[in-house]
């Protein structure tokens, strides 16, 4: 079984339907709940539905590393795939640790 596709991303807001002040995350396309971490009360919830919120991302990134020639060329420059797939792992890790505005 394949998880929700990404992009998802975390509200810390209350949600009219349930009115609660939790922490939630959702697919952004659908707006399927994907997880509650819990009371908005924690910056440590905060910093963990960060990190969930990115998982799609996160894992993205790491297949196309993993799948992208590394090696450099003469002049000991990568190839533009390879750069271009550590910038995206980059700012997933960014999404993952809350310091990059998710759109």
């Amino acid at each position: 079984m394949e998880h929700t596709p990404g992009p998802w991303e975390y509200w810390a807001e209350k949600i009219p339907i349930e009115a609660h002040d939790d922490l939630q995350v959702f697919q952004i396309d659908s707006g399927r709940w994907i997880a509650d971490v819990g009371p908005d009360c924690d910056p440590q919830r905060h910093a963990n539905a960060h990190l969930i919120a990115a998982a799609p991302d996160l894992l993205a990134a790491l297949r196309l590393v993993i799948s992208t020639d590394p090696d450099p060329d003469p002049d000991g420059m990568f190839s533009p795939a390879y750069e271009g797939a550590i910038q995206q792992a980059r700012a997933a890790i960014a999404k993952a640790k809350g310091t990059q505005k998710v759109e």
